[in-house]
């Protein structure tokens, strides 16, 4: 996929919005109702486990294990929805797919919660993706997300 010609558009704003503010939404849920969601997260290779590739995102161990994961989402949701903007849903939700089957297919014993292997597939994309386009400010901005994120 190339990048998309460049001008603002709505969604840049929106989508990253309406995604961190639903994650922010299910930890205060989980939180105050006492849900105990994250036991929706990944359980590798078990059927039960299963369910955690499509909700795991959305569920967070700590207030900072959600901060870490908003604040590199808050980076990389807008740049998705800018440079690839008639790729950006299969981009995340492919996104949340990969990572969460990758997971799923090799992860350790325990359940596994949190973006963050989202995070890492958009950010490898928008690499590779910069690479293949010659657009340096994306590997520049992806290297930089490794770098602090990681």
């Amino acid at each position: 996929m190339k990048t998309d010609q460049l001008k603002f558009r709505k969604e840049s704003v929106w989508v990253p919005f309406v995604f961190i503010l639903i994650i922010w939404l299910v930890y205060y849920a989980d939180w105050r109702f006492f849900l105990e969601l994250n036991q929706f997260g990944i359980v590798p290779r078990t059927f039960k486990g299963l369910r955690g590739i499509l909700f795991s995102p959305f569920l967070h161990g700590s207030v900072q294990h959600l901060w870490n994961n908003t604040l590199a989402l808050v980076v990389l949701l807008p740049l998705i929805c800018y440079y690839y903007f008639k790729n950006w849903k299969t981009l995340v939700f492919g996104g949340i797919l990969l990572s969460g089957i990758g997971t799923w297919l090799i992860a350790k014993t325990g359940t596994h919660i949190g973006a963050s292997g989202l995070i890492y597939v958009l950010t490898a994309y928008m690499f590779f993706t910069g690479i293949r386009s010659k657009q340096y400010r994306l590997m520049a901005i992806s290297f930089l997300m490794i770098i602090l994120y990681g």
